[in-house]
């Protein structure tokens, strides 16, 4: 027998354990709430919280941590709340106006132009409804401001008189399109004015009202947007358009078609117009229509919905924020996590990928409402919250800023499915702008059974001499023994660093196959 051979043939010596592996998550194609973490795919990513897209990182997005001001009703909560620009009293261009409208029947205007807040009382307690009843506000051109209210009728604003148009005109909704203003005075009715007047309704002027009659146009009339040419009509389960507006001899024609059925929403503060297309939230889902086609925007985050509820009476309010050069779509809605306390928190969509925001909730007081404004040409979105308070949402580079990034991975099987495994370490790629030389960053690794908190690590960014743009990286890697038979990553730091997650890394090693991993 030769030296060395094993007796029993083969000529080998047994094999040895396997190598450890490095698993590496970069490059992420967006956030999967609709599948579970176990079954997300390898690039996509389980949370993203206050951080959003930029290129192929996760970047902090910081919320607003500056002072509040002055509460605009600290004795009430809103009820409504509108953004416009409004040209009113010795002003010759613009301003940038907050219209809100509290449960105790006050209004109240802050103008923002230059971000200098100036209050303005519209009316006094109990000038519209209270809070289980509507007032819907628009605007007619750059002024005035048009309330219709349910009970009380129909006002306009000019910024410093409120009068009242027509005290028998009540109803839920206003729109201003083709140079009529629209008024839902039934529940499938609409009234509107004589062309370029807002309070016109002599019926020889070209005024009048038509009745939606359509059997595929199901309930009452919930929502009302003018966008993309069309005036859009919702009920809970269709859409019309109407367009083709003329006026001749004093009389207005239009045509009204049938966009949509068996897809509307009841929430009528969630409709916006994003790009070209109308956007709305359900109880269930949020969409997209562009022309006469469908799109469900929300498809990757279905799980989320039965934990949302609408932060005030009628439902999920939308809104447009500019942030790193995206227009992005919000959507605001109150979050109760299971055994947790509510909170309310952005849905936020950005070029086909979603991200949530929570808000700054400034004193305690939870936002309860949103409106957007565009100030400097930039549009933002704007909370009023429990105690009257508003202010916008996402800090500005000048302001004091706030919040936690926070960005979970997929639990892996790190492609062996039926394998135990063994972490080894865990390392992550970051990068940040030239003012941040260092960065608190909180890792975590989990598995089907349990989270455990590697640390929080002070990590130096470096400085790199051949970056034109200023970037700074830091490759953080530790030492991270854990076991189990799916593994995850979560990390967590401050949004005011405006630190990018680049790339994810895992080592380990394989502990058996069809074996349950102890804990």
């Amino acid at each position: 027998m030769a030296l060395g051979r094993d007796p029993r043939g083969g000529g080998r010596p047994p094999p040895g354990p396997p190598p450890p592996q490095t698993s590496t998550s970069r490059g992420w194609k967006g956030l999967n709430l609709s599948d579970s973490r176990l079954t997300i795919d390898d690039d996509e990513l389980g949370w993203v919280e206050n951080g959003m897209w930029v290129g192929r990182a996760v970047q902090a997005v910081p919320l607003y941590a500056g002072g509040a001001g002055a509460a605009l009703n600290a004795a009430s909560t809103v009820k409504r709340s509108y953004g416009c620009s409004l040209t009113y009293g010795a002003f010759t261009v613009p301003h940038p106006v907050a219209i809100v409208v509290f449960n105790d029947g006050s209004a109240w205007q802050r103008d923002l132009f230059n971000d200098v807040a100036v209050d303005s009382q519209i009316g006094p307690a109990g000038t519209f409804s209270g809070a289980t009843l509507r007032t819907d506000v628009a605007i007619w051109r750059d002024g005035p401001v048009l309330f219709i209210d349910e009970t009380k009728g129909y006002f306009s604003w000019n910024g410093v008189t409120l009068t009242t148009i027509d005290a028998t005109k009540t109803g839920l909704h206003v729109i201003v399109f083709e140079s009529h203003a629209w008024l839902m005075t039934a529940p499938r009715t609409l009234t509107f004015t004589a062309p370029n007047s807002f309070s016109d309704f002599t019926a020889g002027n070209g005024a009048g009202s038509f009745k939606i009659t359509d059997e595929a146009f199901d309930g009452q009339i919930r929502g009302l947007l003018s966008t993309v040419e069309q005036l859009w009509i919702l009920s809970q389960s269709a859409v019309d358009a109407l367009g083709n507006v003329a006026t001749s001899g004093g009389v207005t024609t239009f045509t009204v078609t049938n966009a949509l059925t068996s897809l509307g929403t009841t929430f009528s503060d969630s409709l916006i117009g994003y790009f070209r297309a109308v956007a709305f939230a359900t109880g269930y889902s949020i969409h997209a229509l562009l022309g006469v086609t469908p799109q469900k925007l929300s498809a990757k985050l279905d799980r989320i919905f039965p934990l949302l509820s609408a932060a005030i009476t009628f439902g999920p309010k939308s809104g447009i924020q500019e942030v790193n050069g995206a227009v992005v779509l919000v959507f605001l809605y109150t979050f109760t996590p299971p055994g947790l306390a509510a909170r309310t928190e952005l849905l936020c969509f950005q070029e086909g990928r979603w991200f949530l925001a929570t808000t700054p909730d400034l004193g305690g007081n939870r936002v309860l409402d949103l409106l957007t404004l565009t100030i400097r040409t930039a549009p933002e979105v704007y909370g009023i919250d429990a105690g009257g308070f508003l202010y916008r949402i996402f800090a500005r580079s000048t302001d004091a800023q706030k919040g936690t990034m926070t960005v979970s991975g997929k639990l892996s099987d790190l492609g062996a499915p039926v394998e135990g495994h063994q972490t080894i370490r865990v390392g992550l790629d970051l990068s940040g702008p030239s003012g941040t030389a260092q960065v608190a960053v909180t890792l975590s690794l989990t598995t089907e059974a349990q989270t455990v908190v590697v640390g929080t690590f002070q990590e130096n960014l470096l400085a790199n001499v051949d970056s034109p743009m200023g970037t700074r990286y830091a490759l953080l890697r530790r030492d991270a023994p854990m076991a189990g038979q799916r593994v995850g990553w979560t990390v967590s730091l401050p949004c005011s660093s405006g630190v990018a997650l680049e790339a994810a890394h895992l080592e380990v090693a394989p502990t058996g196959s069809w074996e349950t991993v102890d804990q």
